[in-house]
Parts: C-alpha cells; sequence; structure tokens
C-alpha cells in the first residue's frame, strides 16, 4: 500500500482531510484525523502506551478497515446498526451492515 493507495480509497469514501506520511527507522505509518480521533495505518507496531490509547490503529494490510472505520465514523447514515445480542459488561455488541 502507498500513500497514493491510502488516500484514494479515503477520497473514493468521501474522506475530504489530509493524509500524512511518516518514514522512520522503524518503518511506515500513515495519519489523517477522523472526528478529532488520529487514525493510524502502519507496517509496525506501537508501544508507546500514550500512543496506543490516543490513536486508532490499523496495520497496513489491512487499510481498508481503516477506510471502512472513517466512514462509519463520517458517514453513519450508510449504514444500519444491528445489535447481536451479546454484551461484554454492560456494553452490547453491534454489528455495522451497509445500506
Amino acid at each position: 500500500m502507498t500513500h497514493t493507495d491510502l488516500y484514494n480509497e479515503l477520497k473514493k469514501a468521501g474522506f475530504e482531510g489530509h493524509v500524512t506520511e511518516s518514514n522512520t527507522d522503524f518503518g511506515q505509518s500513515f495519519y489523517f484525523i477522523v472526528d478529532n480521533v488520529k487514525v493510524r495505518v502502519s507496517d509496525h507496531s506501537v508501544e508507546n502506551s500514550t500512543r496506543l490509547f490516543n490513536e486508532r490503529h490499523f496495520h497496513q494490510e489491512d487499510y481498508l478497515q481503516a477506510v471502512e472505520y472513517m466512514e462509519k465514523v463520517l458517514f453513519p447514515e450508510r449504514f444500519e446498526i444491528i445489535y447481536t445480542g451479546m454484551t461484554i459488561g454492560t456494553t452490547k455488541i453491534r454489528q455495522y451492515i451497509r445500506k
């Protein structure tokens, strides 16, 4: 996946923001902001606890999941939410189905 691949998929889904790229000794990462949440798509893991809790992380091989996450946040009307009947603690588990 390249910066252009990710950006083109985000744009196709309706994203109008910017995607930044970072290349370090650790590897390659791409970042974009969705509803005040930093989304990171990368080919390597994160160990910094602050970043783990303050960013949404996706592996580079699964970059289309990052696109879908963006779409669910910015365009919820494109999805129907189905509650599965399962819970974790008091949280009801839901599934998003594309309309």
